[in-house]
């Protein structure tokens, strides 16, 4: 039904909506974090953002950290999901489409290996706007993957 709709309101084209996986997003919606984003408290979704870090953090070398001393770098993005749970917490979630190997998909700590190791300096900049944002870095930062059908920690 939300397929039609969109491809009603022109929101997705019509030969485009035959891509979209309903497997995937049926496991979405019963899972864990839907139920967390269901019951929160305020959702703020496609967040856009624009923030200034030091140069300096772009780099491992300790003789262009130097160099880079004071100069700043503009980094943009946005923020697929963060919400506000009852009890105050701030959760952070990116959602994913990476596949992931048998293996990966048989052990949820191999899995999540891999996506923090692909993603989480993506997410760390994310949290850094986000407690520009709100004033707070958030308590949790998730990846929900697509290919998974489940949400994992940020390590």
């Amino acid at each position: 039904e939300e397929i039609q709709r969109l491809k009603e309101q022109k929101f997705i084209a019509p030969n485009l909506s035959e891509l979209v996986n309903v497997k995937q997003l049926e496991k979405f919606f019963s899972g864990q974090l839907f139920k967390r984003i269901r019951n929160a408290k305020k959702i703020y979704r496609e967040q856009r953002f624009n923030i200034f870090l030091p140069a300096s953090q772009f780099t491992a070398d300790e003789e262009k950290k130097k160099l880079l001393e004071g100069e700043t770098v503009a980094v943009q993005g946005v923020i697929d999901i963060f919400f506000e749970e009852t009890d105050g917490n701030i959760v952070l979630c990116d959602y994913k489409t990476d596949r992931l190997t048998p293996e990966e998909l048989k052990d949820a700590a191999l899995a999540q290996k891999t996506l923090s190791e692909r993603h989480g300096e993506q997410l760390g900049y994310y949290a850094m706007a986000l407690e520009r944002i709100v004033g707070r870095r958030p308590d949790r930062i998730c990846i929900f993957s697509l290919h998974a059908g489940r949400e994992f920690d940020v390590i």
